[in-house]
């Protein structure tokens, strides 16, 4: 198979440099006009906002009925017009204006009511009052009509103006306009400058360009010399795997083409060229389950595709191979470009292996469903189970990092309930198929009880705290310090009760009790019988299902679980040579668990048992979260054994080995607290 890098060009990626060049050219170029529009705009608003204020104060300095009385040319006195004129004139000096007046409409045209009036134009008649305004802008016609503001800017001998025309209301309904202008010949120089600096500003980036253009052109130089570098390590690399005979293959998405090296058609008798679709060649009875493989990874669904299916060779007959690929290029929106693979003909293997099941079909004939069973739920369900709840234990812990959404966290909430739940199912099942078939195994261990008792009590303190239960541990009479019996047993089944108290009580507490009883003295080594009992003040066991309660796949209630536990439960108290009941109370459920042990040492009084809390330093805190966030079980243990304190170091191994990191993270912020 060959994988051409000198087919790859870099003149496109060129071209795409060029295009981005003129696309920033253009932007820069866009955002100083927009940025001079923009100052222009904000200026003409304060003007016009002070136009507004100026024209609206007009009204106050006329008397209410002035304009109803503006009729004709004597209708107001002189003295009348001389003082809204000198009102006027101060009023514009001190506003900045240039001009404020009143307009009329009369008999169809306009005239001055009360305009300001320079010392030029009083030295060139005496009044203004009823001047026409013969050249009154149509904006202003159009405003009084249709009693609407208008603006209008002009230029004239004497500057660049802003002016704006508000129809005014007097006292007795007659409509004016008030008006006032506003010199905005500077503006205009303001805005000549900023567009000079904008086209400044333009120039100094398109500078900046020029040694932007040369480091640009050395990583075009610098991608070329990589180019042939991967182009020789590729043919090594091609030339190591064929010597393994192992089948490559290389498909272009883009253009459809399929390559394939000399080990594929001396596998198979032919290549891919020819346009057959290679899922054709696939036997029927495998074709959809390996499409499915296919798409998935092509729709990214999957890290990598992998098959074991078989195809059909040159010959007609079909041969078993192993066929592994990955997608390594996609395109922006996630469509593959490229993907290569490998492929491996292991019909040999196939066939070995297909005689080694019918050898043990024939010698294990009477546990084959049993052992089938077995081996399905350790292999395919368990291992691939426990990493998925470990990597999404993780991935809510870094949740808040990703930006996810408050469905997809809930999402992962399900996941991991459902998980755990399955995971417990598989455990019980696997107990019950070795109980029932007679290999259920009794360890003798010495060990501390009250260690035991407390860890425990700490593993499910975290479930009670997340209900908000009341998890209680007393002793209520003396125990042996050191005991010998099963010990795993004796811990499933307390997790089994105290795990069952917890999950049917929506409220109140959970207690276990401990005392000793039947004590036998016999010289060195004593004997005697540990009782634990499990109290909840949940809803209790309904008389009607006391007698089928200790029976496997026996489900009561509605709240989950394979009908296993009690079973378990129960039997693993009878391989002890002791005994699981249930108590009569009169609300909630109790349990008592008897087991016989051996004591080598006399029994001490102990008062209630003081529970320690879990107990982390800092460092030791810091130390375990970036573990954790590795994902490297090995760094994690590593972390876990540096814990100084005992019973917080064996609680977090006991949850390692159940690949509950939640729970680790959590015990981690309590130790914080607590540390």
């Amino acid at each position: 198979m060959s994988l051409p890098l000198r087919d790859r060009s870099v003149r496109p990626f060129v071209w795409k440099v060029l295009l981005a060049m003129g696309i920033y050219l253009l932007g820069a170029l866009g955002f100083s006009l927009w940025a001079y529009k923009q100052q222009e705009r904000q200026l003409m608003e304060q003007v016009d906002q002070r136009l507004m204020v100026g024209a609206s104060a007009l009204q106050g300095m006329l008397a209410p009925d002035f304009h109803d009385r503006a009729t004709g040319p004597d209708s107001i006195s002189l003295e009348e017009e001389m003082e809204a004129r000198r009102r006027f004139n101060e009023f514009a000096a001190s506003g900045g204006f240039k001009y404020v007046y009143t307009v009329i409409e009369r008999g169809g045209g306009y005239y001055f009511a009360a305009p300001t009036v320079t010392e030029e134009e009083a030295r060139e008649r005496e009044r203004w009052y009823f001047y026409p305004y013969e050249d009154i802008p149509k904006e202003f016609v159009r405003a009084l009509k249709d009693r609407r503001p208008a603006f209008v800017s002009y230029t004239d001998e004497w500057g660049t103006f802003r002016s704006v025309a508000l129809p005014q209301r007097s006292q007795g309904g007659t409509w004016y306009l008030a008006c006032a202008d506003y010199d905005i010949s500077y503006i205009r120089g303001l805005l000549v400058r900023e567009a000079v600096r904008s086209f400044l500003e333009g120039i100094f980036f398109l500078l900046l360009l020029v040694p932007a253009l040369w480091v640009i052109r050395e990583l075009l130089l610098e991608i070329k010399r990589d180019l042939a570098r991967a182009e020789e390590s590729e043919e090594r690399l091609r030339l190591a795997v064929e010597s393994t005979g192992l089948a490559l293959w290389d498909v272009n998405f883009v253009t459809g083409n399929w390559t394939v090296n000399g080990q594929y058609r001396e596998i198979f008798g032919y290549g891919l060229e020819g346009g057959e679709d290679w899922l054709d060649t696939v036997h029927p009875e495998d074709r959809e389950r390996v499409q499915r493989a296919w798409e998935d990874h092509l729709a990214g669904l999957t890290d990598r595709y992998e098959a074991e299916f078989r195809k059909r060779s040159a010959f007609g007959d079909y041969l078993w191979v192993s066929d592994h690929g990955r997608v390594y290029s996609r395109d922006s929106r996630g469509g593959p470009l490229r993907a290569v693979g490998t492929l491996k003909d292991v019909t040999s293997r196939k066939m070995v292996e297909e005689m080694l099941r019918s050898a043990k079909e024939q010698a294990q004939a009477e546990s084959q469903a049993r052992s089938r069973l077995m081996s399905r739920v350790s292999h395919e369900i368990r291992t691939p189970l426990n990493s998925i709840m470990g990597y999404l234990d993780l991935l809510k812990e870094r949740g808040p990092s990703l930006n996810l959404p408050q469905d997809a966290s809930e999402w992962l909430d399900t996941i991991q309930r459902s998980g755990y739940h399955l995971l417990s199912v598989v455990e019980e099942i696997m107990d019950m198929s070795t109980i029932e078939a007679g290999k259920l195994k009794v360890r003798e261990d010495r060990f501390n009880l009250r260690d035991l008792v407390s860890e425990v009590e700490h593993l499910m303190s975290l479930g009670a705290q997340r209900k908000g239960l009341d998890l209680r541990v007393r002793y209520l009479k003396s125990v042996p310090d050191q005991v010998t019996t099963d010990r795993g047993k004796v811990k499933q089944v307390l997790i089994n009760l105290l795990g069952n108290a917890i999950k049917f009580t929506d409220e109140g507490t959970v207690t276990m009790e401990i005392w000793v009883e039947s004590v036998r003295d016999m010289g060195a080594r004593s004997h005697a019988t540990v009782c634990f009992r499990v109290r909840d003040s949940g809803p209790g066991v309904d008389p009607s299902i006391r007698r089928s309660l200790f029976q496997p796949f026996e489900k009561h209630g509605s709240r989950g679980g394979a009908g296993l536990g009690l079973a378990i439960s129960h039997s693993f108290a009878e391989a002890l040579g002791g005994s699981l009941e249930l108590e009569e109370v009169e609300s909630g459920a109790s349990f008592v668990l008897k087991v016989p042990v051996t004591v080598e040492e006399p029994l001490s009084v102990t008062s209630d048992l003081v529970v320690e809390e879990p107990s982390l330093t800092e460092e030791e805190k810091r130390s375990l979260v970036d573990a954790i966030s590795s994902g490297d079980r090995e760094t994690i243990h590593r972390s876990i054994q540096g814990v100084s304190h005992q019973a917080t170091r064996d609680m977090l191994l006991e949850l390692f080995r159940n690949y509950d990191y939640g729970a680790m993270i959590d015990l981690a912020g309590e130790g914080d607290r607590n540390g």
